[in-house]
């Protein structure tokens, strides 16, 4: 078996999973509106961005706010709404909105405004609808092409309308039969790292350069459909649960999405959002679903590898297997020791953290989050 097959056979369909007791949201970026012991309804405006082109935070539920963090909000559900998909009382649920179609840019802003990012759908000669699974064990991309066919070509208006692409393709896994209103099928041999935006986008124009290319994944694609479909926010995800695709609210613990899957997590377990190769381990099972979040995964202790801060041994594997070519030892070291300048020399801002050095060092160093740290420092400094 291949380790790192995208493609996986379907069973059953896309289910629904109840309302949590509490919900919470993440607070990044955004200015919250809402106080505290308010009643908010689903759908409830209660934070604007003030990141140009990210989406402004909308309450997925009827509910109370019971607290407020620095960076988060926790809603206590109230009674009324049990499952995603079903019809609401009134007083539960916000207006809808239309979004502004005469325009792009105003188009855009509403788009933020219910809550989906737009800030990299610019125009572009090429844009490219992701339909591959983002890594292995995650099925969710792979179901939304199948089943969500409606509320896609639906989204497809509006990222039209945004990019104003010359040519639209859509990515499938090579034998795939599956297309999508006029995009011409990109067939792409599912294996990882092949799903990741850059590579799909150099099968796609032969060129490594993503300056006149946009590719969408097919969960925005989605949210944007059903934005136009309804009128009502970005307030739910479709994402795969240790091999099972649930449709959740935003801000849902993992606990209670692994509790529902039949899953118990015991100590030494890890939980992770993402799969194997770019999730992030979450410090806590209330760890909430955020609105980019495809994946929720948990390892057992024998699964995972323990990284350690071991020296670099020189074999040069990474390098090797490195699909954008960087050195990867030198550019990791200059991280490691807060050399940061250094790694943007040794092309730190190419890497898309596939995760695939990590994948075959021996000496079990933590690459990826050197990346992740030096790239975060880098953007401080900018800030600055």
């Amino acid at each position: 078996m291949n380790i790192f097959n995208l493609r996986h056979e379907l069973t059953g369909s896309i289910t629904d999973i109840p309302l949590p007791e509490k919900i919470v949201l993440s607070l990044c970026g955004q200015r919250l509106y809402a106080g505290l012991d308010e009643t908010v309804m689903a759908g409830q405006h209660i934070a604007r961005s003030d990141r140009p082109g990210y989406g402004d935070l909308h309450s997925p539920v009827y509910g109370t706010i019971k607290k407020i963090d620095a960076d988060s909000v926790t809603i206590r559900t109230l009674p009324g709404r049990t499952l995603p998909g079903k019809t609401l009382r009134d007083q539960e649920w916000m207006a809808p909105i239309e979004p502004d179609e005469s325009d792009t840019q105003r188009l855009a802003d509403d788009l933020n405004t219910l809550g989906i990012d737009t800030f990299d759908l610019h125009p572009a000669q090429t844009l490219i609808i992701n339909g591959l699974n983002p890594e292995p064990g995650v099925t969710a991309f792979q179901r939304i092409l199948a089943e969500r066919r409606q509320p896609l070509l639906e989204g497809l208006a509006y990222a039209t309308q945004l990019v104003q692409p010359g040519r639209i393709f859509v990515a499938v896994p090579e034998g795939s039969q599956r297309t999508l209103g006029p995009c011409d099928p990109l067939h792409i041999r599912p294996v990882y790292p092949n799903s990741l935006p850059q590579l799909v986008a150099k099968a796609a124009t032969g060129s490594e350069s993503m300056d006149d290319v946009v590719v969408l994944g097919v969960d925005r694609l989605l949210d944007m459909g059903r934005v136009r479909m309804r009128g009502l926010p970005a307030t739910v995800r479709a994402i795969t649960v240790q091999g099972m695709d649930y449709r959740v609210h935003i801000g849902t613990p993992a606990k209670d999405l692994l509790a529902h899957a039949g899953i118990a997590p015991v100590p030494g377990d890890k939980i992770v959002f993402g799969g194997p190769m770019r999730g992030q381990a979450q410090m806590s099972p209330d760890a909430p679903v955020q609105n980019d979040t495809y994946a929720v995964s948990l390892f057992a202790r024998e699964e995972f590898l323990l990284f350690q801060d071991n020296p670099c041994c020189n074999c040069g594997e990474c390098d090797r297997i490195c699909p954008a070519r960087i050195p990867v030892a030198l550019m990791t070291r200059s991280c490691e020791f807060g050399k940061y300048s250094m790694a943007l020399q040794y092309d730190i801002d190419a890497c898309f953290e596939c995760g695939m050095c990590a994948y075959v060092c021996p000496m079990q160093r933590p690459l990826v989050q050197y990346i992740r740290l030096g790239k975060s420092e880098l953007a401080q400094s900018v800030a600055v």
